[in-house]
């Protein structure tokens, strides 16, 4: 409950959306303040407040999930639960804006707007930060490219004047996107607008429905094999290492598995990969902090 008060005036984003319009001309911390209303300047204020994690706000840049979820899989740890926005440098601020008020509803909030449901079911289904990264990451890069074409061809202050929501982009664009993405076309890309397609989010973000494409449809530049796309014909080829690679692969492999094993505390039977371990001072698990106690401690949690 206290998160949907929180988020809840996110919903009101598409009520001021042409008064934001052209803002990314103006840094999001400092905006010239006489080209806005008081309601519009209270919505600023309040997006520079709104924490979206322990280590991020909303307006920040990179959002950080790790001091949140500190006890996912190392694996998991890092990169994966961060969202950098700084690398789509084609993309409006309000756009991005309106992106990332769809991202932190849905995970923080998403009894605010019916979306994500489970099929045939009746409650959202919780999402983690770093499973709703991926799928962001994917329609992040693609909104990116439509947002480079557009400004190529319309110019980008024409853009930022006009044409700074999502909901704004002509649709013959994202023909032209497809053929110039450089990424796979696969399902996560539909989980992607599945979200932003949300009537709910179309009425209180956006101050339209966003065009109704049919991505299957589109002529993508590649296809993922979770949409069905072949395999390229240099497939075998490619599977093939060179010797000193392999070599090389072979060798860091087992200073890896040794280094591990002695970390832990567990006999290890190869002495001479072990010796040379020692020689080249190779201490990958203590440069990670591995040791028994946090070992055990994964195994127990591990499904």
């Amino acid at each position: 409950m206290e998160d949907m008060k929180r988020f809840s005036p996110l919903l009101t984003l598409a009520s001021i959306q042409k008064q934001l319009q052209g803002l990314q001309a103006f840094d999001e911390r400092t905006a010239v303040r006489q080209v806005f209303d008081e309601e519009a300047l209270g919505f600023i204020s309040y997006l520079g407040a709104l924490k979206v994690s322990q280590l991020s706000s909303f307006i920040d840049e990179m959002w950080d999930f790790n001091a949140d979820f500190p006890n996912v899989a190392f694996s998991a740890k890092g990169r994966p639960q961060q969202l950098h926005f700084s690398k789509f440098t084609h993309l409006p601020l309000c756009a991005c804006w309106e992106l990332k008020a769809v991202f932190i509803l849905r995970l923080m909030a998403p009894g605010l707007a019916q979306v994500g449901r489970v099929s045939g079911g009746s409650t959202e289904r919780p999402m983690k930060p770093r499973t709703l990264i991926g799928i962001f990451t994917d329609g992040l890069r693609f909104f990116d490219k439509l947002f480079e074409l557009i400004s190529a061809d319309l110019g980008a202050e024409h853009v930022a004047l006009h044409h700074s929501s999502i909901s704004h982009i002509p649709s013959r664009y994202y023909e032209q996107a497809a053929r110039e993405y450089d990424y796979a076309y696969e399902p996560v890309m539909n989980q992607f607008f599945n979200l932003v397609r949300s009537p709910e989010y179309a009425d209180a973000i956006f101050d339209a429905p966003l065009p109704n494409v049919a991505l299957v449809k589109l002529p993508w530049k590649k296809v993922g094999k979770g949409m069905g796309g072949k395999p390229s014909r240099n497939t075998s080829v490619e599977k093939v290492l060179e010797n000193n690679t392999f070599e090389r692969a072979s060798l860091i492999s087992s200073l890896a598995i040794v280094d591990f094993l002695d970390t832990l505390g567990e006999p290890v039977i190869d002495r001479a990969s072990l010796e040379r371990r020692n020689a080249k001072g190779y201490r990958l698990s203590a440069g990670q902090s591995l040791s028994r106690d946090k070992f055990d401690v994964y195994i127990e949690r591990a499904p």
